[in-house]
């Protein structure tokens, strides 16, 4: 008996929903980034401009900075998918198990099974960016007068690799989801296995994870300094200086991830929520299953990083080099009001460049809520048997989405805020000593990054309470 066939159901397409359409985002935007590099030196070739080596390598470098911030944060969306999934599937998994399954040949099965998805959902997501490009630029020629050489043909070779990496990215955070199979044992099989995995009850996993989360954050936290004390010492230094402290960055948020049931559940705790018994249960929860509330936490936190990182480094950039030129008396009042519009239409083009990352990991939350809530049947239809009614049960899910935002919003602007700041400190960081060191955090748009979390956290909570009001006191039984 093949371990493919033991699986069951197989494929399910809402368990693999959100994989599938953030794959297909991520080559999506890949697909979008290239085609527009390429139709602009298009239209430079065609108006006889000289320096295209240079302007392909800027546009190329760009592209890959983007697409690489949405393929990191898609990653960490899938990896949460899959272990989302695997928590539901344990008591089936620790039945294979039983019957002669090695942990090894069930990995592979769902490698295999984010393979496929993550082929699906590179080709409909190419398929989508063509589309989407081919249109975006027809509507330009006709209504906003973009010049006609501005073109770019259906199939660009340059467009498969973002296609390709969009599907080795779900293959391989397929493959990091599923390592939660090696904590199911086979004795599992006869009690709460899903319970066993969302608590996280492999003592001795955890305690490696976390010693490999903090040796991880040393690394970044260090290579962040590097970078903001090279773009300190002078501008030259600072062409390596951001990319440092770009990884950085990557290393610090990549630890954050790895210890987050560590992290996060004990502040939700704290968190302030609803008043009443369903908040109770709600921070009860938070410290029963830390894997379960984390995973909800940190797609708003991830959202909310991004764009207020983005936000503070581009507004920080336009105040220091402001400041600096009334300082040094080279620009006329109505030069620097220029200048401040120019990189205030810079930000409105780079701004929804950073959004797409931000909606892949709304995406995630969305979803992780809801496969939660359809894998805590036998928990919610326990709590209708003791008495709990189906508002009461719509209260509890409602605050311990409440307590997931309050967190992920908290940190998710203090890391953003952190993290733009030294983005600005190793690119021009020589500058900034000669105007203010400390970054300019737009509040608005900081006010817009809370409103929309939670308005996201109310939307998630909607879905998952559609599933959890059919549950009834017999589901439970029917659980086991």
């Amino acid at each position: 008996m093949s371990t493919r066939s033991t699986l069951g159901s197989g494929l399910r397409a809402g368990e693999y929903s959100a994989a599938l359409i953030v794959t297909a985002l991520s080559a999506a935007f890949g697909t979008v980034l290239v085609g527009a590099a390429d139709a602009i030196v298009t239209s430079m070739r065609a108006n006889g401009f000289d320096q295209l080596t240079e302007v392909r390598t800027v546009l190329g470098v760009m592209t890959w900075i983007f697409l690489g911030i949405a393929l990191f944060v898609g990653a960490i969306v899938t990896v949460n998918t899959f272990a989302t999934i695997i928590a539901g599937r344990a008591r089936r998994l620790a039945l294979l198990r039983l019957l002669g399954a090695s942990s090894a040949s069930l990995r592979r099965s769902i490698a295999q099974e984010g393979l496929i998805v993550g082929l699906a959902g590179a080709a409909l997501g190419w398929l989508a960016g063509a589309a989407l490009l081919q249109g975006g630029l027809a509507a330009a020629h006709t209504w906003w007068g973009l010049p006609v050489q501005t073109t770019t043909p259906w199939f660009i070779t340059d467009a498969i690799a973002p296609a390709v990496a969009a599907a080795l990215v779900t293959l391989v955070s397929a493959w990091l989801g599923s390592r939660q199979i090696l904590g199911i044992s086979p004795i599992q099989a006869f009690g709460s296995a899903q319970a066993a995995t969302e608590s996280g009850s492999d003592a001795r996993s955890s305690r490696t994870r976390v010693v490999i989360a903090a040796l991880i954050a040393v690394l970044g936290l260090g290579m962040l300094a590097l970078g903001a004390k090279m773009g300190l010492h002078s501008l030259d230094q600072a062409q390596a200086g951001l990319p440092i402290a770009f990884f950085g960055g990557v290393l610090t948020v990549t630890a954050l991830v790895l210890a987050a049931d560590r992290v996060l559940p004990p502040l939700m705790r704290i968190a302030p929520g609803i008043t009443g018994s369903a908040d109770l249960l709600a921070a009860r929860n938070a410290r029963r299953a830390p894997r379960r509330s984390s995973r909800s936490a940190l797609g708003i936190l991830i959202g909310v990083g991004l764009v207020t990182m983005f936000a503070v480094a581009a507004y920080t950039y336009q105040d220091t080099l402001t400041a600096y030129a009334t300082q040094q008396r080279e620009l006329s009042a109505e030069d620097l009001a220029l200048f401040a519009d120019s990189m205030r239409q810079v930000l409105l083009v780079f701004l929804p460049l950073v959004g797409f990352s931000a909606l892949i990991a709304a995406v995630g939350m969305v979803n992780t809520q809801v496969l939660a809530t359809v894998q805590r049947q036998r928990e919610i239809g326990l709590l209708r048997a003791l008495g709990l009614t189906r508002r009461q049960t719509l209260w509890m899910l409602t605050a311990e989405s409440a307590r997931s935002a309050v967190v992920a919003v908290v940190v998710g602007l203090l890391l953003g805020i952190g993290f733009g700041w030294v983005g600005a400190l190793a690119s021009m960081g020589e500058i900034m000593r000669k105007t203010s060191l400390w970054p300019t955090v737009p509040w608005q748009l900081v006010a817009s990054a809370l409103a929309g979390a939670l308005l996201l956290s109310a939307v998630s909570t909607l879905a998952a309470s559609r599933r959890a009001r059919r549950v009834t006191p017999l589901d439970a039984i029917a659980a086991e």
